[in-house]
């Protein structure tokens, strides 16, 4: 072979080798890093819809939030208002009508309803003679809203013993509706001797298993917190609030636009739904005993609504059970609100009760 020729076949070889060195480093080394690249593609992506994932609940205004107004605002609305009154650092509202006299009712409303649902009754009860008073428990109707504070059954009861001394009131005769019977269960623990007898209407010794934060127990942190607040705040529309009263009742026609806007008194209460959140936090895991109640002479009377499907009869009978000196009076087609469904009858059976008791 001449030299030219081996020229030329070193040639080929040495390009030869060149391609072999290109395509091992093109297979080698340009795909891995091809591959790191589109994975921290990925990666960010899936982090970033992580984040905006997780901040959604920030980021989203709450619905209600730009249309509520202090309490005093929303109380300085209706025609006819309470009082605001600050008990130990806390700041809750009061009617009090026919002050003069010394028979005195006290009414409490369930959780997340007003002072001023009772109000049509408590007019009715004043006319005759007694003295009403209606107070907004913590976290509910125009009361301070504020995570900070106890509203366990225990706490609540407290600031109703407290606005009674503020009232100066000695002896009183308790009505609760639902959610609010375990409250004045726990104050006939705490203050038992203050009272002259007791009403209960379609409510027990438990939280009632209606409510539509009983999910909204201990362990809330921030995250769930937010969720829960935008859930509620989507939940509580006038739409929405008529058709929880008509699973309420028996008969729909009960549920008027008069009733449905007391009903919603609370949800125009800036942070409302932040006592509705505290509320279920200190008091869904709790039951109150009855057993003190079981042991005293102080009268009372159970009322119950026949079709209630919200707490069901059965568990009025079964609460009149453990209480040996009550009585217990179930109206035939009415559901969880015999003061609004039936609320002559109520009324008188409440009357003839109260015609005996000595305050």
């Amino acid at each position: 072979m001449s030299d030219k020729e081996k020229d030329k076949s070193k040639q080929i070889l040495d390009t030869s080798a060149k391609d072999s060195i290109v395509s091992k480093v093109s297979e080698k080394n340009i795909p891995p890093l091809r591959r790191k690249s589109t994975l921290g593609i990925i990666v960010v992506i899936v982090i970033f819809i992580l984040l905006v994932i997780i901040s959604f609940p920030f980021l989203m205004p709450l619905p209600m939030e730009r249309s509520l107004s202090s309490p005093q605002e929303v109380a300085s609305t209706l025609e006819k208002r309470g009082e605001f009154l600050t008990i130990d650092g806390y700041i809750t509202y009061v009617i009090d009508l026919n002050p003069e006299s010394e028979k005195v009712l006290v009414f409490i409303s369930e959780f997340e309803l007003s002072a001023e649902i009772w109000r049509p009754h408590m007019e009715v009860f004043a006319e005759s003679g007694y003295r009403t008073i209606a107070i907004d428990l913590k976290g509910s109707g125009f009361s301070q809203r504020d995570w900070a504070f106890d509203h366990s059954y225990k706490g609540q009861a407290t600031l109703v013993s407290e606005v009674l001394k503020e009232k100066q009131v000695n002896s009183a005769a308790f009505i609760a509706h639902g959610t609010s019977t375990p409250v004045i269960l726990e104050y006939s623990h705490q203050y038992g001797e203050l009272a002259a007898g007791y009403v209960f209407l379609s409510g027990d010794e438990s939280f009632s298993s209606h409510t539509s934060t009983k999910s909204a127990i201990k362990g809330t942190n921030m995250y769930t917190y937010r969720i829960k607040r935008q859930y509620l705040q989507r939940a509580y529309t006038s739409d929405n609030v008529r058709e929880r009263l008509k699973n309420a009742v028996y008969k729909d026609e009960i549920v008027t636009d008069e009733l449905v806007t007391r009903s919603m008194l609370s949800q125009k209460v800036r942070d409302w739904d932040i006592g509705t959140l505290a509320i279920a936090r200190d008091t869904s895991s709790s039951v109150v005993s009855t057993e003190p109640l079981a042991t005293s002479e102080t009268p009372t009377i159970i009322i119950w609504g026949k079709e209630d499907y919200i707490i069901p009869v059965e568990r009025g009978i079964a609460f009149a059970e453990k209480v040996p000196q009550s009585e217990i009076y179930v109206i035939p087609d009415v559901g969880h609100l015999p003061m609004e469904e039936a609320s002559g009858l109520s009324r008188a059976i409440i009357e003839e009760f109260l015609s005996k008791l000595t305050f």
